[in-house]
């Protein structure tokens, strides 16, 4: 048995995230069907993460175990997978390689835009505000690679062995015409955490939520209402370094 690397994007748009799920359409089981078709036998495909509904990578790897690779695997991987999906690179590894647990850090940018724009719709999440304050929003990326607590965001706690995460880079940048994205560098990153830092950071860039609640929530002050998630599809998965 080998085991083979997948180096891959995808728009999610169409996709109900990267993980296989009853009745609905998945990344993970796209690949998986277009693989077992080739191989003639039942293929599984391990991912380097998973992605929610509507969310999408530029850069995703995954891994497979089969016998014996079909030929031209990676030119009929690509004729046969929608148009959503691209495989980049196809290569053995070691055997004990795990596109999960072998990386070292991941990337993230959340794209957002506050003037509509059709052409952006499906890769950015417009927001309809009117101003915002990206200095007060500047100093939250200071305060999260200061932290390493996130219990306050992450939509399953419970399902974690470990509520800590390192963050390496922070960042929020001014793209022009009404378009910003956030970026977050990290070791590890929780269950919807993103995108519900992402939510908060927009009610600080709107003067609704204060940068000493949110320095409480960053320590483990219990929340007073439910977490909200910033909409999905300005979300990608930029990078992931092994």
């Amino acid at each position: 048995m080998k085991r083979y690397l997948l180096h891959l994007s995808y728009n999610g748009t169409h996709f109900h995230g990267w993980q296989r799920q009853n009745n609905v359409i998945s990344v993970q089981e796209s690949i998986e069907k277009v693989l077992s078709t080739l191989s003639r036998t039942q293929i599984v495909v391990n991912g380097c993460g998973r992605t929610d509904k509507g969310v999408h990578a530029r850069s995703f790897y995954a891994h497979f175990d089969i016998d014996t690779l079909p030929d031209n695997c990676l030119y009929k991987l690509n004729k046969m997978l929608s148009e959503d999906i691209a495989i980049y690179s196809l290569k053995n590894v070691d055997i004990k390689f795990h596109t999960r647990f072998a990386a070292k850090s991941r990337t993230y940018k959340y794209y957002f835009h506050i003037i509509e724009d059709p052409f952006i719709a499906e890769i950015s999440s417009f927001y309809n505000i009117e101003n915002i304050d990206l200095e007060l929003m500047q100093e939250v990326t200071d305060m999260l690679i200061a932290n390493e607590y996130f219990g306050c965001y992450c939509k399953v706690p419970e399902k974690h062995n470990s509520l800590v995460c390192k963050i390496f880079k922070a960042s929020l940048t001014d793209l022009g015409m009404g378009r910003f994205v956030f970026e977050l560098t990290a070791n590890r990153f929780l269950r919807g955490m993103i995108r519900i830092l992402m939510y908060d950071l927009l009610l600080i860039g709107q003067g609704k939520l204060s940068l000493a609640d949110f320095k409480l929530r960053l320590e483990g002050a219990p929340r007073k209402e439910a977490v909200q998630f910033a909409y999905p599809q300005g979300l990608f998965l930029e990078e992931v370094e092994y």
